[in-house]
């Protein structure tokens, strides 16, 4: 869709075949005004808008149809003043107004509906979040590795430990227990650099726990340091 400024009051689009299949409109359509023309012109009146800041000052236009089957169609927006109206002409200009104004109503109408609808329904903030792990496995290949890893840590850090084996290699079960979450984020990071993440989902923990050989049930850390 093309539009041209051609005065103050005069408006052309050009609209390609392509395009009007695309619309499902034809000529009829325009003369007759039907429901797909209003909406084609309440997009056009916008493009206008936007891209030459058109502006109509009057409530009506005259519109100019040239049709071709191997160009498309020539629309020409002329706009009216008052006193180019008929009695009736500006009744039916009314009308549309308020046909227009009616349905802007109920689609705000519907939207508010919606959204409340979806805030009754939605779930709190806290709920929304997922929550943040309080415990995790880690892998380690050395005991070594193992025990540089718990030299770093503080030595009155509350953190809940377990040592496990499963396959040649070491797994250290990692609680927040009765620190706080910080120094517990940071033992997960400083575990990090010795070992790798095996899991902070419970399944994963529930299997090394099952399936692995207890090394240390209890305060690992601290008999590692």
């Amino acid at each position: 869709m093309r539009v041209e400024r051609i005065d103050d009051k005069t408006v052309k689009c050009y609209l390609t075949v392509n395009e009007l299949m695309e619309y499902n409109i034809n000529y009829n359509d325009f003369v007759t005004r039907s429901s797909k023309a209003r909406e084609v012109i309440r997009e056009i009146m916008v493009q206008a808008h936007e891209e030459l800041g058109y502006v109509p000052s009057g409530m009506a236009f005259d519109l100019q149809i040239v049709f071709s089957p191997e160009n498309g169609m020539e629309l020409t927006f002329s706009e009216k003043g008052p006193q180019d109206f008929t009695a009736e002409q500006v009744e039916n200009a009314l009308a549309e107004m308020r046909e227009l104004l009616t349905k802007l109503r109920k689609d705000r109408e519907g939207a508010q509906n919606e959204a409340r609808q979806k805030s009754k329904s939605a779930k709190t903030p806290d709920e929304d979040e997922p929550e943040s792990p309080e415990e995790a496995i880690f892998a380690f290949k050395k005991m070594t590795d193992l025990m540089d890893f718990s030299a770093v840590l503080p030595k009155n850090i509350r953190i809940a430990t377990e040592l496990y084996e499963l396959d040649d290699t070491l797994y250290l079960y990692l609680a927040k227990g009765g620190a706080s979450y910080d120094k517990y984020s940071r033992a997960c990071l400083s575990a990090l650099e010795y070992g790798v993440l095996y899991g902070a989902e419970p399944e994963r923990i529930e299997y090394i726990k099952n399936k692995g050989k207890v090394i240390i049930p209890d305060r690992a850390i601290n008999k590692l340091r």
